[in-house]
This record gives structure tokens, C-alpha cells and sequence, in this order.
């Protein structure tokens, strides 16, 4: 198995079945969920919450509401989070 392989093997699914918006974790509107499998090696990794047309619907609702927020954040600051947000992802 290559590095690669075994990092992305060691890599798990969180075993909370919910949806992430607003700022805060949400309950799913259907019980429906969604089998996740690492793509290197087809071995199941675990189930995340399904997202019915009522989740959409939140989730857009409080992507609208966070909008005006993100849209008087400078540039540079923006720039920055994202900079942040990408050695995290490198990181792990």
C-alpha cells in the first residue's frame, strides 16, 4: 500500500450523522444517509446525513443571511481566512 493509501485509510468519517451550517451542527429532515468510501482503496469509511429539499432550503437561508457579513469582509482578510483554511486541509 502506498503512503498515500495508508493516510487516506487512516482517515475517518466523523460519526456525527448531521449537517454543518450557520455556524452550528443541524439535524437532517430524513433519516436517509449517504455511505462514504476512500477512493484509493473502495473501503467503506462510514455514512453522512443525506440532505432532503428542507435542508437545502436552511442551508441556503443561512448562506443568505451570513452573505452581507462576508461581503463587507476586506479582501485581504478573506485572502487570509482562506490561506488559513488551506494549510489546515494540507496539514491533515
Amino acid at each position: 500500500m502506498s503512503a498515500r493509501e495508508q493516510a487516506m485509510t487512516a482517515f475517518a468519517v466523523p460519526a456525527r450523522c448531521e449537517h454543518y451550517y450557520g455556524g452550528a451542527w443541524h439535524r437532517s429532515s430524513s433519516e436517509a444517509t449517504i455511505g462514504v468510501e476512500n477512493p484509493a482503496t473502495g473501503e467503506p469509511l462510514g455514512e453522512v446525513a443525506a440532505a432532503g429539499a428542507q435542508d437545502v432550503e436552511r442551508v441556503v437561508s443561512a448562506a443568505r443571511e451570513a452573505f452581507p457579513l462576508w461581503r463587507d469582509t476586506p479582501v485581504q482578510e478573506r485572502a487570509r481566512l482562506f490561506r488559513t483554511a488551506s494549510a489546515i486541509l494540507r496539514e491533515h
